[in-house]
């Protein structure tokens, strides 16, 4: 595996690397049996390469809502819930779920998800009525984004008696994203991970996207524009696992932003647990968030993309 000269030489190397300077000609065989078996056990180092090269235009009409063009057709970018749906209890009044609140629902059983592993009568009981907001949501019953806000913070108020730093941080990872929802959301590329019974030890995406109008664009502010990576799982996203964010940079081609950053099982937290729920079968999601300042300027153009994987299968 191609490692950068910074990083330490680790530790299972180091062992070998000791065994096989003890190791003379006459023990070549028994050397080489060791090597295969290691190899086994480790896995063989594959890539994959994912690429799309679809045009989508990106743009904001002047009632301030977003609209998609690709061949000549125009499409809404918020998808309606209809799988999940499909999954509710009979007898209830289910509405089709899209954009905003469909963001807010995902990001409503994200939060579910984590504060479910907190041990903690007081967030059991703060779990409990979050469901009852996924259900009000499911049915219409709850149509807002501030409605939807201040019924998260009503219920989580309590909880805040238990006094501990992760709830916080949660918390806060909650109110930060409350405040991205109403980005606009536009799915580029959505790709079939077909690495079966192997692990993921590396991902880099790369998003081309180029401004519609002559004007040379300066640095995006990263509050209006970025692009996300996703995980879905027949047809709806895992709501388990939390985005990826990429962010822009700007090449030497005029009115190119391209959205680059590379992910390794050395990253911290949501990142390496990302990478590891990219599991056969899944697809992987690649989209821009651009908020109405952006959009409000210049139509934007996505032109290409591209996904590296990095993976460990496993020798026959």
């Amino acid at each position: 595996m191609e490692r950068d000269g910074c990083e330490p030489t680790p530790p299972i190397l180091q062992i070998l690397r000791r065994a096989v300077a003890e190791f003379d000609v006459a023990d070549a065989f028994p050397l080489r049996l060791l090597c295969r078996d290691t190899l086994r056990m480790v896995g063989v180092l594959k890539k994959i390469i994912l690429k799309s090269e679809e045009l989508l235009i990106m743009a904001a009409d002047p009632l301030n809502e977003c609209t998609v063009a690709s061949n000549g057709s125009v499409a809404s970018n918020f998808p309606l819930l209809e799988a999940e749906l499909a999954d509710a209890s009979e007898g209830c009044n289910l509405q089709p779920v899209g954009g905003v609140m469909l963001r807010s629902l995902i990001l409503l059983r994200r939060l579910v998800v984590k504060l479910s592993e907190i041990e903690d009568e007081g967030v059991k009981a703060v779990v409990e009525n979050l469901c009852r907001l996924d259900s009000a949501i499911t049915t219409g019953r709850l149509a807002t984004l501030h409605a939807f806000a201040e019924r998260v913070r009503a219920a989580t108020a309590e909880a805040f008696a238990v006094n501990m730093l992760l709830l916080s941080r949660i918390l806060s990872d909650f109110e930060t994203e409350l405040i991205r929802i109403n980005v606009a959301e536009i799915e580029y590329a959505k790709f079939c991970l077909a690495c079966p019974r192997s692990k993921v030890v590396s991902l880099e995406a790369i998003l081309a996207v180029e401004h519609g109008g002559d004007e040379t664009p300066r640095r995006p502010n990263r509050r209006w524009l970025w692009a996300e990576l996703g995980l879905e799982e027949d047809g709806l996203e895992l709501w388990s696992v939390q985005r990826l964010r990429l962010e822009a940079h700007l090449p030497d081609v005029k009115r190119q932003v391209l959205f680059q950053q590379r992910y390794a099982l050395a990253c911290p937290g949501d990142k390496r647990k990302f990478l590891a729920a990219m599991g056969y079968g899944r697809s992987l999601k690649v989209a821009l968030r651009a908020d109405w300042p952006v959009m409000a300027r210049v139509p934007l153009h996505l032109k290409a993309c591209e996904v590296c994987i990095h993976y460990l299968a496993p020798t026959l």
